[in-house]
């Protein structure tokens, strides 16, 4: 998961807001990637909408919608 780049930016930000894969990395970074060669392609999934429930750092709590085509702001 070090790799995860909503999980990274949560872990130096303290951000909480609710983030996209894809607001991180296009789709050729996504796939370039050891997370989705080894996680992600297996299981069909293009992106992933993150958000993280407020604990104390540096635990991370969150839940991860993953779908098989990137999220935009008009997805539904």
């Amino acid at each position: 998961m070090h790799e995860q780049p909503v999980l990274t930016h949560i872990l130096h930000t303290n951000e909480r807001q609710a983030m996209r894969i894809s607001d991180f990395w296009s789709e050729r970074r996504m796939h370039q990637s050891g997370l989705h060669r080894d996680f992600y392609r297996i299981c069909d999934i293009e992106d992933s909408l993150c958000i993280s429930i407020p604990c104390p750092p540096p635990r991370v709590i969150g839940i991860a919608w993953h779908s098989d085509r990137v999220f935009t702001d008009a997805s539904g």
